[in-house]
């Protein structure tokens, strides 16, 4: 039995690849039926077996089909059939019951973490493909987090897409590795040394799952670089980020829905109004962002613990405005106080790098461009680097957006 997501998809696949496979593997063999029509539909009769070939629609489907093997297709894209029936691999199971030694394999591009795929890979033995390092011998999964391309980019702090097709390389996991940057060239021998190793101590009987991901593909269309470059082209597309996930990585993607509502928002509200603070800071910081046709902007003020309480919020509709709101006072409220001081200034230069840092620069110092990425290049919840901008070096900040969102508190 071998089922895919659609009946329709089934009955192409048989015609362009499956008919041809068996009549040029079976050719001049007992097993080849010599009527053409008994190959040449969804239900394939051989000499020593029969082969139902459907797709997932309806538990009718798999009725008084009791078969010693089964192949599951694209699992993840099957349907339940009407009614809330029971999904694919449990109808497939209820087939293997009749005979003795009956074996199913299902594989699929994960979708969801929830997802029936994910689901039944944590049940199983959870092998994992790893490879040695050419320079330590260490054997390791390769992971998505250890490919580096980050110094790909040119003096404006752009990608450089040639360079990061040829100078993204893998670091070994290693840390006492004599040389922890693996090349693409190093790959093919790798692979052929790999090892499976099995990380769920406890998997369900006789249950065996593995998850491979393109970074041991051997295919020129899996290159390292590659895979960076579609990334990168990725970023600030959704639905671009999860078919990577998806399909390069063999991940599944946890949706993340969240409803905010006026009256939650007024509830976090301070005893305190706004332009003051209960308490002296002992930094205060102003960060920014384009949003539209303004800058909208944030003024905290953090007490060492890591303590912050929000001072004012508002637009401007240029960034050499922003100079004039951190001069702007407030009041410290526990001694009465007004406080006119703005220690830093942040703001993203995503939208356009060129403009921002130009405001940097005019800001004597105040101002420093930042830039939120991905946990893939990130390293730290926050670190700086410095970029030329017009043959200076100018400092820049650039935290992990993904960490400050799912860890607020540590980060």
């Amino acid at each position: 039995l071998y089922a895919l997501d659609s009946r329709e998809e089934m009955r192409r696949l048989s015609k362009a690849r499956l008919q041809p496979m068996l009549r040029q593997a079976l050719r001049g063999t007992a097993e080849l039926s010599e009527s053409e029509d008994e190959i040449s539909n969804l239900t394939i009769y051989l000499a020593s077996m029969v082969l139902y070939l459907m797709g997932s629609y309806s538990s009718g489907a798999f009725r008084n089909k009791a078969v010693g093997l089964a192949i599951l297709d694209e699992l993840d894209k099957h349907k339940p059939g009407p009614g809330g029936e029971a999904n694919t691999i449990d109808l497939a199971r209820q087939r293997l019951k009749a005979g003795e030694g009956g074996k199913l394999i299902a594989f699929s591009a994960p979708i969801l973490e929830s997802g029936v795929t994910t689901q039944e890979h944590k049940d199983g033995s959870c092998h994992v493909f790893e490879l040695p390092c050419p320079h330590c011998g260490q054997f390791q999964e390769l992971v998505w987090e250890n490919v580096k391309f980050g110094h790909c980019k040119d003096l404006t702090g752009e990608w450089d897409l040639d360079r990061v097709l040829a100078e993204t390389y893998y670091e070994c996991a290693n840390p006492e590795c004599p040389d922890r940057r693996i090349e693409e060239r190093h790959k093919r021998a790798m692979v052929a040394a790999g090892r499976w190793r099995q990380t769920n101590p406890k998997p369900f009987p006789r249950k065996m799952s593995v998850r491979v991901s393109d970074l041991v593909s051997p295919f020129k269309r899996a290159r390292w670089g590659v895979l960076a470059v579609e990334w990168i082209k990725a970023q600030g597309n959704a639905g671009k980020i999860q078919a990577f996930l998806n399909n390069r990585l063999g991940r599944g993607v946890s949706p993340r829905e969240t409803e905010v509502k006026d009256c939650e928002i007024m509830a976090l509200r301070g005893p305190y109004r706004r332009k003051s603070i209960p308490v002296a800071p002992c930094y205060v910081s102003l960060t920014a962002d384009r949003q539209g046709d303004v800058v909208k902007w944030t003024k905290c003020g953090w007490l060492p613990d890591g303590t912050v309480y929000l001072i004012d919020y508002g637009y401007v509709l240029a960034p050499d405005e922003l100079i004039a709101v951190a001069g702007d006072p407030f009041e410290v409220l526990s001694d009465g106080t007004m406080v006119s001081k703005t220690n830093d200034g942040l703001i993203d230069e995503g939208y356009n790098t060129t403009e921002i840092r130009d405001f940097c620069e005019r800001s004597d110092g105040l101002f420093h461009p930042s830039k939120g990425r991905g946990g893939i290049q990130v390293r730290q919840a926050v670190y700086e680097s410095t970029a030329l901008h017009r043959g200076l070096e100018m400092l820049v900040y650039n935290y992990d957006a993904d960490y400050m969102k799912k860890q607020p508190s540590r980060a």
